[in-house]
């Protein structure tokens, strides 16, 4: 099992992420405790940075697997849907 921890940006980033995209990200922290090598390599063959599309393919996640320590650091969120008005 990973530790999956949220930087900073990524924090920040899911506290203005539409309300009902939260459950997506929340069942992939799920996903990452158990196998934080899912999705698609971010920048290429050899690379510990790794990305999906969730929530209907509007919020990119962008984590970096830390295998020694067991960890998994989500380092952005990337919204790509249409802004909510408010």
């Amino acid at each position: 099992m990973y530790d999956v921890n949220l930087s900073d940006e990524a924090r920040d980033a899911a506290a203005h992420v539409p309300h009902d995209s939260l459950k997506a990200l929340a069942e992939l922290v799920d996903l990452l405790i158990l196998d934080p090598y899912v999705g698609r390599l971010y920048r290429g063959p050899g690379s510990d940075l790794r990305s999906i599309a969730i929530a209907d393919g509007k919020l990119l996640v962008v984590w970096l697997v830390l295998e020694a320590q067991q960890r998994v650091e989500l380092l952005r969120l990337l919204w790509l849907g249409e802004q909510e008005d408010g």
